[in-house]
């Protein structure tokens, strides 16, 4: 809670704010301020804060700030000089609650109920009470139209668990009754203070209890901006400024808070403007239009263009035109934003005259299919006919003046780039960038291989070789004992009649010594693995051919085959098979062998 946060800290002496120091040019020294109320009664406030944020309650609503004039005297000798108060919002409910509606007829009509009617005059009341607590200190504190100062300020509403609310008192869990209560409260709030003249009010809370109070209110309050906390520093609370799911209100990010020297300190987030840049033809420059905004920004903002003109001009409302016809090249216009107290900058580039290709720029297409593969290119920011121009890539690869993309023939597996440069008749310019890639295709791998499934090239194939009974059968599949397992299959043209066992695959060609290509294959068990004092041996339980052992200098135990990864009836896990080329004794296991390990 940010009330009782500031409460553990009891200060002393002078603070100096060390953000303030700290912060580079791309950050205002007004945007980092400071949020205090009631615990800080007694505390020394920070000198040189860009901004101050007043509580004008003692923690809840229908209550008095005892030390609010000195703390409101301290906000208007900011950087800013335009203080801002929070107010505290609960919804207790008619039990128990003096300050419960009654009889009152506008702006709902309630007679006491626990009903919305009667919920939404109590945060009507609760915010008039809050909203005179203001003028009162303005008064104290001898400014020129205390009646005029409270309005023009920006509020803050605080929705935190800390105080009462419907939805958190009972035991059976919130009704849709209590928030349809809870979320009356807020909106009477709200409106007590548009009727009171105030354009500017945000909801300080969190995700979770936002939720847990309003539940998922959706559009309700999207108009409405979001105060977030929990961030452990300046650097991560000014990046949450430009987070896209981080409101709970649905409405703009308009301020952090974040732990600065033992107090609450807050960031407040610029308006941020897009769309940054955009591009148009030589021919169609002279009527080019756009529109800058402020995302999820209900107030009107106002642009001040500082530099572009007279070329690339922002209206006052945002409005993006061009002087007439342009010629080829990029035009930036920069200035600043302000909507009721919020401020930032913007910046947008037009490229002129330069023509942009769509994606995809890649593609893929097995080898099979490379043969027949076509494609066509497309631009933005032409006007007419563009004319393509291949610099690279070709033959393999070629782009026809009319930007047709199409193969040589049949192409190796590999990755393939052509580039090249495109015009129209205007004069606009672009280049062009194609990254095709001739892969293998992928195989689903079945229970079983055939003789007839014997692909040559292509990696994700079975390869099985027509061999005799005795020779090895490279990615045979089949499920033994009716669990395969999970895999890769590698195998490639040629093929090495040495050993033979089931479940060996093989790599893409013979290696040589000391190299090895590694796979993993669908593993159906056929030897169970008993555990041993001092290494584990497999025996066979089932399959046609017995379990081959090979043991290297190193005393490992390798097997061919396939093996249970668990003693016991049913088989856990996988192997893995490591394989190579050649032969090596000593420290390369060797070519189809599982490793029980």
């Amino acid at each position: 809670m940010k009330v009782l946060l500031a409460s553990m800290f009891a200060l002393t002496g002078v603070i100096v704010n060390s953000d303030l120091a700290a912060a580079n040019s791309v950050t205002p020294p007004a945007s980092l301020g400071y949020d205090i109320s009631f615990p800080q009664c007694a505390s020394n406030l920070p000198v040189s804060a860009g901004f101050g944020i007043v509580g004008v309650n003692d923690g809840h609503p229908f209550s008095v700030n005892p030390c609010l004039a000195r703390e409101l005297r301290w906000a208007t000798h900011t950087l800013t000089a335009s203080p801002e108060f929070y107010a505290n919002v609960d919804n207790p409910g008619p039990l128990n609650n003096a300050n419960w509606p009654t009889l009152q007829q506008t702006p709902q009509v309630c007679f006491g109920a626990n009903s919305v009617a009667c919920s939404y005059d109590y945060g009507w009341n609760a915010a008039r009470g809050s909203f005179h607590n203001a003028v009162v200190a303005e008064s104290q504190i001898g400014a020129p139209s205390p009646s005029m100062a409270a309005p023009h300020a920006r509020w803050w509403l605080d929705v935190e668990s800390g105080n009462a609310w419907e939805t958190i008192r009972t035991t059976t869990g919130p009704t849709s009754a209590a928030f349809a209560n809870d979320d009356a409260v807020l909106q009477g709030e709200l409106a007590y203070f548009a009727s009171a003249g105030v354009t500017s009010v945000g909801v300080y809370s969190t995700m979770s209890q936002w939720i847990g109070l309003m539940g998922v209110t959706g559009s309700s309050f999207a108009s409405t901006k979001a105060w977030m906390t929990g961030y452990a520093t300046l650097a991560t609370a000014q990046a949450a400024c430009a987070s896209a799911t981080g409101s709970f209100t649905g409405g703009r990010v308009a301020m952090i808070q974040y732990p600065s020297n033992g107090l609450d300190g807050g960031y407040q987030c610029p308006l941020l403007s897009s769309p940054t840049s955009s591009s148009v033809s030589v021919a169609l420059s002279g009527t080019f239009t756009n529109q800058l905004a402020v995302a999820r920004e209900s107030a009107k903002v106002a642009y001040a263009q500082s530099t572009g003109s007279p070329n690339l001009n922002v209206s006052s409302t945002g409005l993006l035109t061009t002087s007439g016809p342009l010629a080829a090249g990029t035009y930036t216009a920069t200035g600043t934003t302000s909507a009721n107290g919020d401020t930032g900058t913007f910046a947008f580039s037009l490229a002129v005259g330069s023509i942009k290709q769509n994606p995809p720029t890649s593609a893929s297409v097995s080898v099979a299919t490379a043969v027949t593969f076509t494609d066509q290119l497309a631009v933005t920011g032409s006007s007419g006919v563009v004319t393509y121009v291949q610099t690279s890539g070709a033959p393999a690869v070629v782009v026809s003046p009319t930007g047709l993309i199409t193969t040589s023939g049949t192409l190796a597996v590999g990755s393939y780039v052509v580039r090249g440069t495109m015009s129209d008749a205007s004069g606009d310019t672009g280049h062009v960038l194609l990254q095709p890639s001739c892969r293998a295709r992928r195989h689903h791998y079945p229970k079983s291989a055939n003789q007839d499934q014997h692909h040559d090239g292509d990696v994700g194939h079975l390869y099985r070789p027509a061999l005799s009974h005795r020779q090895q059968r490279r990615g045979d599949l089949r499920a033994d004992l009716g669990r395969p397992g999970r895999g890769r299959l590698a195998h490639g043209p040629d093929h090495d009649e040495r050993h033979a066992g089931r479940g060996l695959v093989r790599g893409a060609r013979h290696d040589e010594r000391r190299r090895r290509r590694h796979g993993d294959v669908p593993l159906q068990p056929s030897c169970r693995d008993n555990h041993d004092a001092r290494r584990r041996v497999a025996h066979c339980s089932k399959g046609d051919r017995p379990c081959r052992r090979w043991k290297d200098d190193e005393t490992q135990d390798h097997w061919f085959g396939l093996f249970w990864a668990a003693s016991g009836s049913q088989p856990r896990g996988h192997g893995r098979i490591s394989h190579g080329g050649q032969r090596d004794d000593v420290d390369l296991a060797r070519e189809g062998e599982v490793r029980v390990s």
